[in-house]
């Protein structure tokens, strides 16, 4: 898709279909000056919540609703890049449907250590590959 207004309007305003939840990945847009999603999601009547967050990888990333004759819609934008779309998903999204279908368990927290550092920058929380193996202690 091209990083024009146009376009990228027409295929934000068709949505889904009607369903609950809408997500898109941000391929070719720019998070940064001049990019288009954000000021285009709130003139089609988005309401975003969060528009940016501090985590490596995770960026761009927003979270709206849009409330329509049909009821609200959820507006979930995520990174191109598949890694950090992956790991947004996971880390934002698929924690917000698991509570929105009344699962109030969560996930499973493991604690763990690593081997090798995991390098950060900045303030941003980072999330590092690993490879987990369960150790017997003694």
């Amino acid at each position: 898709m091209s990083d024009e207004a146009a376009p990228l309007r027409a295929v934000l305003e068709r949505g889904n279909g009607g369903k609950r939840i809408y997500w898109w990945s941000a391929v070719g847009c720019r998070w940064a000056r001049g990019d288009l999603v954000p000021p285009l999601l709130k003139e089609i009547g988005v309401a975003l919540h969060v528009e940016k967050v501090r985590m490596k990888p995770g960026k761009p990333f927003v979270l709206g609703t849009l409330e329509s004759t049909t009821g609200r819609k959820y507006v979930a934008g995520l990174p191109g890049n598949p890694v950090s779309a992956f790991v947004t998903f996971q880390r934002l999204v698929r924690e917000m449907l698991r509570r929105m279908e009344g699962d109030a368990e969560g996930p499973k927290i493991v604690r763990a250590h690593t081997i090798d550092r995991c390098r950060t920058t900045g303030t941003a929380s980072s999330i590092c590959r690993a490879i987990c193996a369960w150790a017997r202690k003694g």
